[in-house]
Parts: structure tokens; sequence; C-alpha cells
């Protein structure tokens, strides 16, 4: 008596109520009061011993089906089995998701990053091992050939002895350089006596009265015009006795000083004691300092090249190839005495930019066949 009954609506009551136990009494004459016998002989497994009281009359049977349904069997679903469904249901496609996003990831890893090994060859016959190769013998390291040096170039330094950092940097440059100091800076000392154990030589910069006056008011201890040259002389000294290592002196501003012949005779005096030579930094055209440290028998040179008025790099690296390409022209004209190679003397001033092109340019000026050199090698 297997079957599958239906309730209003159509839809099927589920399969497990269709294999209740089957009643053995009288054949029921319509479906209902079947099922209800078999709902009762489900639950009470046998008519006789029913602890449901059901009347068998279709109508009872009718209303009493999707109750005692819901009670044993739980169908329809409510509302909480629904949300649990819903609830579960959820998760599964959640656990799915992860499943699938774990596979995705060990597929990546396999695949990109781990690296593969190369699958090992199949054994074949053996074979001899091959005769070590031998090394090579090591030869000379392999340097960039810089062509022979027909020219110098003297670069002096000024305004040093205010900014220690700045100078160490310069100090750390692979060329000779000359660095002049200002007397009046409290550190001078110091930083000069570091400079000459760093191998570079040392100037005195020494400060001399300009063309406009109110720039003297800046710079204790500069040499007048209005002195005399018992305080010119005096003042010369005591400038020296703050750069014991000087090897040189150049004027630090000067365009008036050095155009006053008086001035000058003052100061190359005590040079000349001293036996120190004088480099003129050519700030004004007037300048006698050079010939007349020449005709007082004092070593003497002039500079020719400003290299940083602008303080910007590509500028500054421009005047830097002008100096090497006059060094050059000057070379062409004078043959250098023994090992000593004709040039001139560039001055430029302890600055950021002038460090950042100077360093930029050493290859560049050596590459045109200009090597740096002291300036005192430049002077005659």
């Amino acid at each position: 008596m297997l079957f599958r009954p239906t309730y209003a609506g159509g839809r099927a009551w589920p399969a497990v109520l269709s294999k209740a136990k089957p009643c053995f009494h009288a054949p029921h004459t319509d479906l209902a009061g079947e099922l209800a016998c078999h709902v009762q002989a489900f639950g009470c497994a046998g008519c006789a011993t029913t602890q449901i009281r059901l009347r068998y009359d279709p109508d009872s049977a009718r209303r009493a089906a999707p109750v005692l349904a819901y009670r044993y069997l739980k169908w329809p679903p409510g509302e909480e089995m629904m949300r649990n469904w819903r609830l579960d249901t959820k998760l599964h496609w959640l656990l799915i998701i992860l499943f699938l996003l774990a596979l995705a990831t060990g597929y990546v890893t396999s695949r990109y990053l781990i690296p593969h090994q190369s699958k090992a060859p199949s054994p074949g016959p053996p074979q001899a091992a091959p005769e070590p190769t031998p090394a090579p013998a090591p030869g000379p390291v392999e340097t960039p050939t810089m062509p022979p040096a027909r020219a110098a170039l003297g670069v002096i330094i000024d305004d040093a002895g205010g900014n220690a950092g700045l100078l160490k940097k310069f100090l750390e440059l692979g060329v000779p350089l000359t660095i002049s100091f200002l007397p009046e800076y409290r550190e001078t000392p110091e930083q000069a006596r570091l400079t000459a154990q760093a191998g570079k030589e040392v100037f005195l910069h020494l400060p001399m009265e300009p063309e406009r006056p109110t720039l003297a008011q800046h710079y204790p201890g500069m040499i007048l015009t209005s002195m005399s040259a018992a305080e010119i002389e005096a003042l010369v000294r005591q400038h020296l006795e703050r750069v014991p290592e000087a090897k040189g002196v150049n004027n630090h501003e000067g365009s008036r000083a050095t155009s006053d012949p008086a001035v000058m005779r003052a100061v190359l005096t005590v040079l000349k004691e001293k036996g120190l030579p004088f480099v003129d930094s050519r700030t004004s055209p007037r300048s006698v300092a050079y010939k007349m440290a020449r005709e007082m028998g004092i070593l003497a040179g002039e500079n020719e090249v400003f290299l940083d008025n602008e303080k910007v790099v590509e500028k500054i690296k421009g005047q830097l190839r002008l100096a090497a390409r006059l060094a050059l022209k000057r070379a062409e004209r004078v043959s250098g005495a023994g090992n000593s190679l004709p040039g001139i003397i560039a001055i430029g001033h302890l600055h950021p930019a002038t460090l950042e092109a100077l360093s930029g340019m050493i290859g560049e000026i050596r590459q045109m066949g200009v090597t740096f050199v002291p300036a005192t090698r430049l002077l005659k």
C-alpha cells in the first residue's frame, strides 16, 4: 500500500509518510481516510493501541493530516527551520568559496612563487669527467686611459676658516688644491693645521680694502689705504701668525688697496722677509700687485679665471672648462722649466655649488690633458 499522498495545493507529502506502516483495517474509501490511517499507523505502530484519537471519517483525517505531518515529520517547515536552513546554506557557500580560494592560492604559489627545478635528465651511460681548465693568469687591472698632461691648472679655494664640514669635503677631493684662509675666523688656525696635514697647500687670504668703503666695516683687520706703512706691516705679520702653515698669500677683496703702490710695497716687504709668494686675485684691472712683486724679486702669480661669481653648478663647470682651455693655450706658447708644466691659476670659493661642480669636472679636465697642481707650482 505504498503511495505518495498529496495535500491541498498539489505538492507531494514527504516520501517517508508514504512508507508508514500500512493499516490492515477495512479499506478506506478515499485518500484522506487512508492518509489518516497511515499517519496513525506511523505514529503508534498499530491501530489497535493508538494513542492519537482520530476518527476515521474523511473530514477528521483531512483536518488532522497537516497537523500530524508537522508534529511527527516537521513538514512543512516552520519559520525557525527555514531560517536555520538559510543559515546552513550560507555556511555551505562560504566553505565552498574558502575551498576554491585555497585551491587558487596553492596554484599561484606553486606556479609563480616556488622556483621549479629542472627535470633531472635520464641517466645515461657513464662519461669520463672533463679535465679541469686551468684558470687564466691574473693580469693588470684595466683602468681608463688618460692622455698625458700637457698643461696645469692651479685652483685656489678662498674664504676658508668658517665652515669645517664643507672644508672637509674639499679636502677629500682627490686633486691638489690650494686652500686660502681668512685670518679673522676663530677656527682658522685649527682648520689650517688640518688642511696642511691632509696634504693640501695653505694660503693666507689677506683682507684688503675694496673700492666700496662700506665693505671694510665687515672685515676686522683689513689693510686700508689710510694706514701707514708701519701699521700695514704690523697687521700683515699679525695675520701670518694666525696661519703659520701658509705657503703664500693672496688678497681678499682689495680692489682699492692693490691699486695703491704704497700699500702694496708695505705688504710685499713683509712677504719678502718671510720668503712667501703673492698671488694677485685681480679684483681690479688697475692692480699693481703682480708687477710690483716681480720687480721686488718675489715669486708671484695672478688669477686668470673666477670660477664661481655665479653660484650655479653648470655655470661653474663652464668656467672650469674655460680655465682648462686657457691652460692649454698657455702651454702652447710657453715651455715648462724642468718637470713643471705651464698653466694658469683660477680662483673659487668655499661653497657647495663650487664643490659639486669641481668634483664632477675632475675627470673631464684630465681627459682634456690638464692636470691639477698647487698654485705655487705656477708662480714666476
